[in-house]
């Protein structure tokens, strides 16, 4: 296991991105997060891959319940009116 270089890391989270074709507002996380995690957790290139797609994963459930409510909210709304 090759714990990830905290130089090489803007080049390793720029191709994990490109491979899961997001950008860095996708996310959610600033840069200074992601390398406090790495170095945390001394992570390779692999865990951080993993990690990422988990946050994504994460951030998509989030916002699929957000996503839910305000169409209840809006539903409602229209049947107050």
């Amino acid at each position: 296991m090759n714990t990830i270089d905290s130089e090489n890391l803007p080049e390793i989270l720029q191709n994990i991105y490109q491979k899961l074709v997001i950008d860095a507002d996708d996310l959610g996380m600033a840069y200074d997060e992601v390398l406090q995690y790495v170095e945390q957790f001394e992570m390779d290139e692999d865990m951080l891959f993993s990690f990422i797609k988990e946050r994504l994963d994460e951030k998509k459930e989030k916002d699929k319940g957000r996503d839910v409510i305000e169409s209840l909210r809006r539903s409602l709304k229209d049947v107050m009116i």
